[in-house]
């Protein structure tokens, strides 16, 4: 399950193991995963991760609080379903390993995460599930040289020493609470439609919801705003050269640039 937009998006991953064939033809529901994996922290407040956790299930977050603060960055209805249905809190700040072995500077974490997934999920040992990482490594990125397999190796190795078990208390205690799709004075479409997108609930909308002629209001992205981010840029006037590339290159229109004349800029 995907939404297409571009980096930063959110992608849901259904998958089940047996060591007979499956023929579920159907996504897991409710209550049913023994596994779930948070691969961005700024989805924490916004979604709710845990709906589709079966009693005893393991929580993989990757963040960059340390494990003993990451307790309270949780949301507190999060906090409460955690302790209700007895889950198992594992964390790693992905983005500081891939950073520090040179992982597509710091935001490559597939590796990173899927070395996780198998060290604590229990589909293989953790010895075997490393050794068929680390070939699939070879396979898919031996041809374009040793130095990127090592990084990947590396990686792997360091990932192992970041995960770390996170022992719940006993009560929630968290402030936090889940942040909305869009704000309260957003306008009755996208409040009723587009909010329902947003939080990835859109098979829950009925037909009769969407106009009939397939129009779609003007300016429903504006109300939209992801913080997906790891770093924002800053224009420095003092460095610019005004060559133009920047707003020629930005993906996301982020920096605009207009051309005027001297005269219509009343420069004499």
């Amino acid at each position: 399950m995907y939404d297409s937009k571009k980096a930063g998006a959110v992608t849901v991953s259904h998958l089940r193991f047996s060591p007979r064939p499956i023929r579920s033809s159907y996504l897991i529901e409710d209550g049913e995963a023994s596994f779930i994996g948070c691969h961005q922290p700024q989805f924490v407040d916004r979604f709710n991760l845990l709906e589709k956790a079966a009693r005893g299930a393991v929580f993989l977050l990757n963040t960059d609080e340390a494990p003993e603060k990451v307790w309270q960055t949780l949301p507190r209805s999060m906090q409460e379903e955690m302790l209700e249905k007895d889950i198992k809190l594992w964390v790693i700040n992905a983005y500081a390993v891939a950073k520090a072995t040179g992982m597509g500077m710091g935001r490559r974490i597939n590796t990173i995460m899927q070395t996780c997934f198998f060290a604590i999920s229990g589909v293989l040992t953790r010895e075997e599930a490393i050794e068929k990482i680390k070939n699939a490594v070879e396979k898919t990125y031996g041809r374009k040289g040793r130095k990127i397999v090592q990084r990947n190796f590396d990686a792997i190795n360091a990932s192992l020493a970041a995960l770390h078990e996170v022992t719940l208390p006993d009560a929630a205690d968290s402030d936090i609470e889940f942040q909305p799709p869009v704000p309260a004075e957003a306008p009755d479409f996208v409040r009723t439609i587009t909010a329902t997108l947003i939080a990835g609930k859109g098979d829950e909308l009925p037909v009769s919801a969407i106009p009939a002629d397939g129009s779609w209001p003007l300016g429903t992205a504006a109300w939209e705003k992801r913080s997906i981010a790891l770093e924002l840029p800053k224009w420095d006037a003092e460095l610019c050269i005004e060559c133009g590339k920047c707003p020629f290159v930005c993906p996301h229109s982020a920096i605009r640039s207009k051309v005027f004349t001297e005269d219509e800029l009343g420069v004499h």
